[in-house]
């Protein structure tokens, strides 16, 4: 009752008095919600005098299926907004799932989208529309994903979508998983993060995941391996080696053998010669400043 009386007495000063109020964050933390408060919540900020919300972060709000479609109508109608966070909320509503996502999905300016903390892991068929948002930046840690999760997050990557960064620490995935998703990432050119640490990972799962943005055993390997991605799999502060380096400066670092030069340009493919050429220009006047 606070909360709708709250929204009644702002919709009722803004009609009255006609006055410019510039919201830019919204906040509710634990609280529960009706849909009728949710709707009222929804219809009063998403006034065009008020419209200029940036983020809304719903934090352990209970806001029920048909609540969450209102707040769904809000992000709509926010046309700044930038970042979504939901997080956590147990979602088990395909309908609703699908209508929060496409909302998302074709939304001008949201880059990030928070759903931690929603056990997406329990209905791999709902994590998968999530991952449909097309956000750049997702967040899906503490979600108990596990190896069917994985496939659909596999299936996102290898689309090449929009996703730039991606978390997915403090999940269930294991080597198998791990290397399912480093299969994915060499033909992936969008995914610039992925943060995998707190799983079942050993040291098997972690070399491949970084094999496949780094794998220097042949010139080849190396044309192949994503190039672009960070790696976050043994805590938040490890990171790959490939962080630092392009195409040409991997080239450059995995000829400095010069016993197994000859080997490495063995067999080289047409398309990676430029960047051999830039990297071998690069070894000669490093040798020739010694």
């Amino acid at each position: 009752m606070y909360w709708q009386n709250f929204f009644t007495a702002l919709r009722q000063k803004i009609t009255t008095n006609q006055q410019f109020v510039k919201i830019t964050l919204l906040v509710i933390n634990g609280v529960e919600m009706t849909k009728e408060t949710v709707d009222l919540m929804a219809e009063v900020f998403g006034q065009m005098s008020i419209n200029s919300i940036e983020s809304i972060n719903f934090e352990a709000a209970n806001l029920c299926g048909e609540g969450l479609i209102s707040l769904a109508k809000l992000v709509e109608q926010s046309l700044e907004l930038k970042r979504l966070e939901i997080s956590p909320y147990l979602i088990n509503d395909m309908n609703v799932v699908i209508t929060l996502s496409r909302v998302v999905r074709f939304h001008p300016r949201i880059k990030y989208l928070d759903m931690s903390y929603c056990n997406l892991g329990n209905n791999p068929e709902i994590l998968s529309v999530i991952l449909q948002s097309n956000v750049k930046n997702l967040d899906l840690s503490h979600n108990n994903i596990d190896s069917l999760g994985a496939i659909k997050i596999a299936e996102h990557i290898q689309g090449n979508k929009p996703i730039e960064y991606l978390r997915l620490h403090h999940n269930n995935l294991n080597d198998e998983d791990a290397l399912l998703l480093s299969q994915e990432l060499m033909t992936n050119t969008n995914l610039t993060g992925l943060e995998i640490c707190s799983n079942n990972l050993t040291s098997v799962g972690i070399r491949a995941l970084f094999s496949c943005v780094f794998d220097h055993t042949s010139l080849n390997a190396i044309y192949k391996s994503n190039h672009t991605c960070s790696i976050f799999a043994l805590g938040l502060g490890w990171t790959s080696i490939n962080s630092e380096l392009n195409r040409t400066d991997k080239l450059l670092l995995a000829m400095q053998d010069r016993d197994s030069l000859l080997g490495y340009l063995a067999n080289v493919p047409v398309e990676l010669m430029p960047h051999v050429w830039r990297a071998l220009i690069g070894f000669g006047r490093g040798n020739q400043t010694q």
